[in-house]
């Protein structure tokens, strides 16, 4: 939605390219659900920054409960989740909010707000596999066999590993 058929600049592009992040990261933070935008700005940041708690879980529900929990942490991700959010809420006002009228399941917020950042990232588990996925890009990825979010029926991959076959 930032070009049109002319592969001109639209309005939504605009918004994207006044936002101090990744225009994936932009995309969502435009157009989530407004109860969604404190949980979408601290997704951005964790994005953007060093995540302190990589060595854990992928499960970004998991991770963004460490950040509010343990903040001391991560103090630099709440400063630039702060900062977007004070972007935010003025962008917004100008730009279309398309995802307003759609929710997720509790619990699965995080996810859904990956979804609109990285919509070539959605998997789906491989039949007869229980960490293999196959993304909407039409590549492949591989889930850690210890990961608790191993042999979800779907995923959305934020940050991705390429390598040779699955990613």
């Amino acid at each position: 939605g930032a070009l049109d058929e002319e592969n001109r600049i639209t309005s939504e592009g605009s918004a994207f390219a006044s936002m101090p992040v990744h225009p994936r990261l932009a995309r969502m933070l435009l157009f989530c659900p407004e109860a969604l935008t404190d949980m979408a700005c601290d997704l951005a940041a964790l994005f953007s920054e060093k995540d302190p708690f990589r060595d854990e879980s992928v499960d970004l529900g998991r991770k963004l409960d460490r950040l509010r929990s343990e903040g001391h942490k991560a103090h630099r991700i709440l400063r630039v989740s702060q900062e977007l959010h004070k972007i935010v809420s003025g962008t917004r006002k100008n730009a279309s909010a398309r995802a307003a009228g759609f929710s997720p399941a509790r619990g699965e917020e995080a996810g859904f707000l990956a979804m609109l950042a990285y919509p070539d990232r959605i998997g789906m588990l491989r039949q007869g596999s229980s960490n293999r996925y196959l993304l909407s890009s039409g590549s492949g990825a591989l889930l850690d066999e210890k990961d608790p979010l191993c042999g979800s029926r779907f995923i959305v991959c934020a940050h991705i590993d390429d390598r040779a076959g699955d990613a």
